[in-house]
């Protein structure tokens, strides 16, 4: 990691305006794990390309660790006002995680909803709509999304989702004592 930062610190010196380099920068803050050196960078991302989404999204996923979901939300809305169809789906997951963080299971639920219909492929989001949709009282949304994961659990031939064997555990966990 020291060494590919090295390569796009080397790179910013040279010229300042390469977007790209301050995101892989921001993106290899983040795997070692200093978040406010990432949402720097993610930022610096912004200021010199106005378009690049996945920066947008990056910089709205830091935003919660700091208590500041306003502006977390401000800059998930910029990314989507340049989102494409290709990408959609991440701004309806990200949406999702928004109200989620805010409590606002319906709002979380239709973005997480959206997001699935849209392509997004998460066992652990397919797991979330059902306990949501469970806590709602939208019993359907809640048999499709477990008949989901069922499915996925039946064609992981390579065991990649060896978490979703404890299904029902984390169903009892998550939904236990919480009343509709």
């Amino acid at each position: 990691l020291k060494k590919r930062l090295r390569y796009f610190r080397n790179a910013v010196y040279h010229d300042s305006s390469m977007a790209d380099a301050y995101y892989q920068m921001g993106v290899l803050y983040e795997q070692r794990g200093e978040g406010n050196e990432a949402l720097k960078n993610f930022k610096r991302t912004v200021d010199h390309d106005h378009t690049h989404v996945a920066a947008y999204l990056r910089v709205g996923r830091h935003y919660p660790e700091q208590d500041d979901l306003p502006s977390a939300f401000r800059y998930i809305f910029h990314a989507s006002r340049h989102a494409s169809r290709l990408n959609s789906k991440d701004i309806s997951f990200y949406l999702g995680w928004y109200f989620e963080r805010k409590n606002d299971k319906k709002s979380a639920v239709r973005f997480y909803g959206d997001a699935v219909e849209r392509g997004y492929q998460d066992p652990e989001l397919n797991l979330k709509l059902g306990i949501f949709s469970f806590l709602l009282n939208r019993d359907e949304l809640m048999i499709e999304q477990m008949k989901i994961l069922q499915d996925l659990r039946r064609t992981d031939l390579a065991g990649q989702l060896k978490f979703l064997s404890n299904i029902s555990n984390e169903i009892e966990v998550n939904t236990c004592g919480i009343r509709r």
